[in-house]
């Protein structure tokens, strides 16, 4: 067992059972189903999970509010309930909040199904209906972790890059937001984001098509001299490799961390790294 974080004098030392990323709700049956109790931790017993809201929507009821549920549990039938509350207004289901936790059901039904690896052209067009629900969660919301891990899958497949990045990103940024601590997520969220932009990579090395940059990698070069545009896209392009050095980097500084400096996923980032160091001008040219 690894230590993640520094640990002061006489403070507990934590382990978890459960899927870290998963919300209360499953946490707590997992637990309840496998170990037979229920945790009392602080995030388990706050609503919001401690400021994560990965299961709360938009309140129908009051600008401001998120709706998140309320769990209780009898202990003489042995079950879980959940009442879900707005917690601005103290709002509880409505026939608002109902109609919303339907579609919102609809929705998780769809992204269980992970059917981006059967038919990318069919799952883009799907995941469209679903864009009002969407809208409705929560920036951390587990399924929007999950629509976003689908999306960058199905992108990926479709060699559309530059896109798969961008929902990569945002996979990052939820795992991060949901975790709060270095973890074997993170180093697989930093692997994904190196893959991606290595893929890019090669693909504009290979069109030298301008605008090759994601994060703001390099401005518009002007169209009236080919000159500039060819330095300016040789310059993306470079971009899309040290970013891409840069996430395996993180990947192998977090893994050093979650599993130690000799373990095979340590080793494999490492070699990895070797592998993608290139001279910039023998990858891109002389410009």
């Amino acid at each position: 067992m690894r230590c993640i974080q520094d640990i002061g004098q006489d403070e507990g030392i934590f382990d978890s059972y459960v899927d870290l990323l998963e919300p209360t709700f499953e946490r707590q049956q997992v637990l309840l189903q496998s170990k037979h109790f229920l945790c009392r931790c602080q995030r388990c017993l706050d609503p919001t999970e401690c400021g994560r809201y990965i299961s709360s929507f938009r309140c129908p009821s009051c600008p401001s509010g998120w709706v998140s549920p309320i769990i209780s549990y009898n202990e003489k039938d042995n079950v879980l309930g959940r009442l879900w509350r707005c917690l601005d207004c103290k709002q509880e289901q409505n026939d608002m909040i109902i109609a919303i936790l339907k579609d919102i059901d609809a929705l998780k039904q769809f992204l269980l199904k992970k059917s981006w690896s059967e038919n990318t052209a069919e799952y883009m067009e799907s995941a469209k209906q679903f864009e009002k629900t969407l809208s409705l969660l929560h920036n951390n919301h587990v399924l929007r972790l999950q629509y976003h891990l689908g999306m960058t899958n199905c992108l990926d497949t479709m060699e559309n890059f530059k896109e798969a990045i961008v929902h990569c990103m945002a996979v990052k940024r939820i795992v991060k937001a949901i975790l709060r601590v270095q973890s074997g997520e993170r180093v697989e969220c930093y692997e994904l984001m190196a893959d991606l932009y290595e893929k890019f990579f090669l693909q504009q090395l290979g069109s030298r098509m301008p605008d090759a940059g994601v994060d703001g990698a390099a401005s518009p070069a002007p169209v009236d001299k080919d000159e500039s545009v060819s330095i300016s896209t040789n310059r993306a392009i470079r971009d899309n490799l040290e970013h891409s050095n840069r996430y395996l980097q993180k990947a192998l500084d977090t893994s050093k961390v979650c599993y130690g400096e000799d373990d095979e996923n340590t080793l494999l980032i490492k070699d990895q790294i070797k592998k993608l160091t290139v001279p910039a001008k023998s990858a891109t040219g002389s410009n």
